[in-house]
């Protein structure tokens, strides 16, 4: 009896905080409700946190994680307080969080969230409900967040290489390039879409390495399902990608692979075209009228309005869309707030990372590195559309955040040591 309750004591906690939660709800009205769950819910992300640090046992990373975060969270306060930073969408996201969570507490009727990015917005609205409607909650757990996309990035990179020297130089650039570092503590969705795309890639790495399982394929359905609430072209381009992984495998064909992939994708393509989802239509002149929508956005604008409205204008347009999409913000252009500012020194040194980027990858194809297909069909896919789609400079950052990341694992492959000694396991994933 003492075995079964310590292995579900977990739930039990869980069960017993969420019935005190409840009689609180009923009589003294709907705060009380929320502020234990958006406190159990703070918890419940810090143990998980606490879990991939430990996870990666590795004292090295240990100690890169925690000044990260420390990093990370003086930015925070250093951003918060001084009032540099003004991003359009973060501010958008307040206020909708705010009226909501409003609502919420005074048991007002369900309003709906007026973003493709809603999933975010109502998270901020649980938060805003327990705690208080202060956007600082949002960006310290934000910081969490960029660090444990660190993490996965290290895990990804030793499940490639099978070289802890390699994990950790991707490590350190994913958790110290100071956009992306920046870009993390802002009350964006851009932390938590980066951490999704990262634990569903290396999910299906696991598969490909390992076959299917049943706890893996959960895991992968619960990513791709909150995607979809923020970025939701991620979670289909993600869609072929999974049934691809899954139906090949541990096979290890890259021609029979690129093929199943291509066929995956034809189909996705040939059922979504000319249909509505999340309120866009499938097509080249949704591409069209969102490229003119971002193009006069903020001061960052591109200036390419609406050029894309067949596959001829979007293949012409592709090479200047993919100069955008890979190397903007440019060193010459005026920084248009203070995250954009602290993006241009990653600049600098991202035009020589890609050098090694082309290198990782041309050596990952040469070894056979099983798995590396997912990451670049993902890449691949994602940056095509970002191309057509990015007409602001800030957004196409931002969107770019999960290719580098990625991109980071084949950087550090240049790295690689060949060792005939067994590989070391101890930090595995």
């Amino acid at each position: 009896m003492a075995m079964v309750l310590d292995r579900y004591k977990s739930g039990l906690l869980i069960a017993i905080v969420f019935l005190i939660a409840l009689g609180l709800w009923v009589s003294r009205g709907a705060k009380p409700l929320f502020v234990v769950l958006a406190t159990l819910a703070s918890v419940v992300l810090l143990i998980l946190f606490v879990k991939l640090i430990k996870g990666v046992d590795n004292k090295f990373i240990f100690n890169l994680a925690i000044a990260a975060l420390i990093i990370r969270i003086v930015v925070v306060f250093a951003l918060h307080y001084t009032n540099l930073s003004h991003e359009a969408d973060a501010l958008f996201y307040h206020a909708q969080a705010v009226r909501i969570s409003a609502n919420w507490i005074r048991l007002m009727p369900f309003e709906q969230a007026m973003s493709s990015a809603y999933g975010y917005i109502y998270f901020l609205s649980f938060l805003y409900s327990g705690f208080v409607p202060v956007s600082l909650i949002a960006k310290l757990i934000n910081c969490f967040v960029g660090v444990a996309c660190g993490l996965y990035v290290y895990k990804i990179a030793y499940l490639v290489w099978e070289d802890k020297k390699v994990a950790n130089i991707a490590a350190v650039l994913a958790l110290f390039l100071p956009g992306i570092l920046a870009w993390s503590t802002a009350n964006l969705k851009e932390a938590w879409v980066n951490l999704m795309v990262l634990i569903v890639i290396f999910d299906l790495l696991r598969i490909r390495k390992a076959g299917v399982r049943t706890g893996v394929i959960i895991q992968i359905v619960a990513c791709t399902a909150i995607l979809w609430t923020m970025r939701f072209y991620l979670a289909l381009i993600m869609l072929p990608l999974i049934v691809f992984t899954i139906g090949v495998g541990k096979r290890k064909s890259i021609i029979y692979l690129s093929i199943v992939f291509i066929l995956v994708v034809y189909g996705a393509i040939f059922m979504l075209a000319g249909r509505k989802v999340q309120g866009v239509t499938i097509g080249y002149q949704e591409i069209g009228m969102r490229q003119n929508a971002m193009a006069q956005l903020g001061g960052s604008a591109t200036g390419e309005e609406g050029q894309i409205g067949s596959f001829s204008s979007a293949l012409a347009f592709l090479p200047k869309g993919m100069l955008y999409a890979l190397f903007a913000p440019f060193p010459w252009d005026k920084p248009a707030s203070a995250l954009y500012a602290l993006a241009m020194p990653e600049m600098f040194f991202m035009y020589l990372l890609w050098i090694l980027i082309f290198m990782g990858i041309v050596k990952s194809i040469r070894e056979r590195k099983k798995g590396i297909e997912v990451i670049m069909f993902f890449a691949i896919t994602t940056l095509l559309l970002n191309s057509m789609l990015m007409g602001n400079i800030g957004t196409s950052y931002r969107a770019r955040m999960p290719i580098v990341l990625l991109m980071l694992v084949f950087a550090a492959g240049v790295f690689e040591e060949r060792k005939d000694k067994p590989v070391d396991r101890q930090s595995g994933y």
